[in-house]
Order: structure tokens, then sequence, then C-alpha cells
């Protein structure tokens, strides 16, 4: 609930937990409140080692009513991480990618993991296995552009490499202006031999930009 959140920002945790639980009670389905009211619990108590001690049983408690529940599992991941608890972090983590091998919550995970890479070619390995794990996956247009940046980066990537991740990216998303505009200032535009080519990605990019949407400048 956004006025759930409104309340808790602005540190009015009583009225937050209010409406939380009034979300519950609309819809008993959505446990996946409790963390909500868990977290500003935490966040509104001065003694946080007795409002851990407190929340771990109700968790405790709940996940034995909804073991599987992946929205539940998802959130607890960051709840418990604020409280400290990086250990019952790392096993919800677990215990959600073990339940979801190749849904939402996995390949949210696969695309963070490309992030955690030390070098920018592990970087790139990472996107492409991403790439072959996940064909149907929401987040392979970002997983493109999150390649492509970081293969700019790595010596052993010649023109011709760079120009296959390019045609690879298009062929599947040959509508995505916001690629076009991204190439064509970030790596086309950096190479003089290359401003024609910077330039027709560029007007590729403007021409297939939503009407709604303000252009590229």
């Amino acid at each position: 609930s956004y006025l759930g959140s409104i309340y808790s920002n602005n540190n009015e945790y009583d009225k937050a937990i209010k409406i939380y639980k009034k979300m519950i009670d609309l819809d008993s389905t959505r446990i996946v409140y409790y963390t909500s009211i868990w977290r500003t619990e935490y966040n509104g108590t001065e003694d946080k080692e007795a409002a851990k001690k407190r929340i771990l049983a109700d968790i405790d408690a709940t996940m034995t009513k909804h073991p599987g529940n992946l929205s539940l599992l998802s959130s607890l991941r960051y709840l418990y991480r604020t409280m400290g608890e990086t250990e019952r972090a790392n096993k919800a983590e677990e215990r959600l990618l073990a339940l979801d091998t190749t849904g939402v919550y996995a390949q949210s995970s696969a695309y963070n993991n490309i992030y955690q890479k030390t070098t920018d070619k592990e970087r790139v390995q990472a996107a492409e296995e991403f790439l072959e794990k996940y064909p149907g996956s929401y987040l392979r247009k970002y997983v493109y552009s999150t390649m492509f940046r970081y293969a700019q980066n790595v010596k052993s990537y010649k023109e011709m490499d760079m120009k296959q991740i390019i045609d690879r990216w298009f062929t599947e998303f040959p509508d995505d202006y916001n690629g076009y505009n991204t190439i064509a200032r970030n790596y086309y535009l950096k190479k003089p031999e290359m401003y024609e080519k910077a330039v027709a990605f560029a007007k590729k990019g403007v021409d297939l930009t939503p009407s709604r949407r303000r252009g590229p400048v």
C-alpha cells in the first residue's frame, strides 16, 4: 500500500501498521504485507533487539503456515538483511531459488548476479549465460544493454564482436528505441570513422520513439 509507505517514510509507524493490517483484512492472501508490518515495527522501535526477537518468532510461525510462498520469501530476504540476519537472508534466497528455478525471481537473481562479478569480462560472460538460460525472459532487452556496455571495456572484444552483439540485440528487439539511442551516443559517436553509423542509429531511435514521450535530444 502506497499510503502505508508514505506513513512509514514519514515516521508515522502506527498509522502505517494500521494500513498494512487493513490490507491483510481485505485480502488475506496478501501475506506479503506481513513483511511490511515487521519492517515498520522494527524501524519504529528503539529496542531493536527486543523487536527483532519478537519479529523472528512471528516470521517462523508464518513460514510454518506458508512455507512455499514466493512473495513472502522474496520480501524476507531484504527484511532479514535490514535486521542484520545475513544467514537467514541467504537461506531465504536459497529456498526461493530452489522453488523458482526459471521464474521471475530466478531471472531477477541471475540479472543482479551480472553486476556482482569482479571484471567486465566476467560480467559479459554472465550476461551471455543469462541469455542462453532464459530465452523468454522479460529482462533480455536489459541484459543486451548491460552486456554491450561492459563489452566495450573488454580489450579482447574487437569491432566484429561488438557488431555481433548489436545484431543479436536488434534482431530480437527491432523496436528498442532506447537501444538505438544508447549505441549512437555511447559507442558510434565516440568513433570518428563511425559518425554516419551514429547518425543512422540516432535517427532510427527518433523514428521509433513513441510520440507520447519526449524524443531523444
